[in-house]
């Protein structure tokens, strides 16, 4: 089953915010309370995500739960 578009948008902001923070996924997936390779699994946009989730991510991530879901065009080439 393809990945959503929204999916896709959360993947690569989870993946921007984690790099912005310089958090490895093992790190992000202890501050979030989740597994290492469901963190993985949710920047190769298929990790079956809740909305509960979502809130424990975006909280580790110290960003809203908002902003890990609307696609961040400017944000996304400033990181390395």
């Amino acid at each position: 089953m393809p990945n959503s578009a929204t999916e896709k948008i959360i993947a690569e902001n989870v993946r921007i915010h984690r790099a912005r923070l310089h958090l490895s996924q093992a790190r992000l997936a202890e501050r979030a309370g989740i597994s290492q390779s469901y963190v993985g699994k949710i920047e190769m946009g298929s990790g079956n995500l809740t909305l509960s989730v979502l809130d424990d991510l975006a909280a580790a991530l110290g960003v809203t739960a908002q902003m890990l879901v609307v696609r961040m065009e400017v944000e996304s080439s400033k990181v390395a």
